[in-house]
């Protein structure tokens, strides 16, 4: 008889990858809705903000690999110089290519971000760089690129997957978006930006790539607003 731990993980399946999105839709929805009708203190609202997100997208990676459901080998979590220099230069003209969708939808580079005061505030320095340049990009890819795409490429093709996964990737992201303009705006970019990191992915074996990719995608936008 085999041992319980020697057994082969169970196929994965792509509605716990479903549930980690609807997760997070629904913390979005319902923190907005909180702190629209109670008084938040702003540290709980940046704070809040994120940990809706990323909690139920940690979650379930955890439970998958935990149940054997998805081996930690899959995920790709995996770096090399290589993935640095492809991750750089893909996450710039991604970059590039979402100011030329603003250029096309708005007729000019869109002003994206309030950031208040540049002090050296411990929760300034969170909120503008930490959480949307370092953490939100590791936990974004190990999520969609490293476990989602993983899991639908294993049940369809690897077509299908990069797609499908772009195309999740691109509704989270329209969870707060106000105006049919940006809604396209963003979308676009992001779908956009979902194939490209999710070819790299693919193509290498690795998320490193991908990783780099939204880390330069995001921290070149955040480097605009502060210069």
């Amino acid at each position: 008889m085999t041992a319980a731990s020697d057994a082969p993980p169970t196929p994965p399946s792509v509605l716990p990858s479903a549930v980690g999105v609807v997760l997070a839709l629904a913390g979005i929805y319902g923190f907005g809705m909180l702190v629209r009708t109670v008084v938040v203190p702003f540290e709980a609202q940046l704070l809040g903000s994120y940990l809706v997100v990323w909690v139920p997208l940690i979650a379930v990676v955890v439970w998958a690999v935990a149940t054997r459901r998805t081996p930690a080998r899959s995920l790709g979590l995996r770096f090399t110089w290589l993935d640095l220099l492809w991750g750089a230069g893909i996450g710039l003209l991604l970059r590039a290519v979402a100011t030329l969708i603003e250029i096309g939808v708005y007729g000019q580079p869109a002003v994206h971000l309030q950031l208040g005061d540049t002090g050296a505030d411990l929760w300034w320095l969170f909120g503008v760089v930490l959480a949307p340049v370092v953490i939100g990009p590791i936990i974004e890819e190990v999520y969609f690129r490293g476990y989602v795409q993983h899991s639908v490429i294993r049940a369809s093709t690897p077509v299908v997957g990069i797609v499908v996964t772009a195309l999740v990737f691109a509704l989270l992201h329209l969870a707060e978006v106000t105006s049919p303009g940006t809604a396209l705006v963003v979308g676009l970019a992001t779908f956009v930006f979902g194939i490209a990191v999710g070819t790299l992915a693919h193509t290498t074996g690795r998320i490193g790539g991908a990783i780099i990719a939204h880390i330069v995608y995001n921290g070149s936008l955040i480097a605009t607003q502060l210069l």
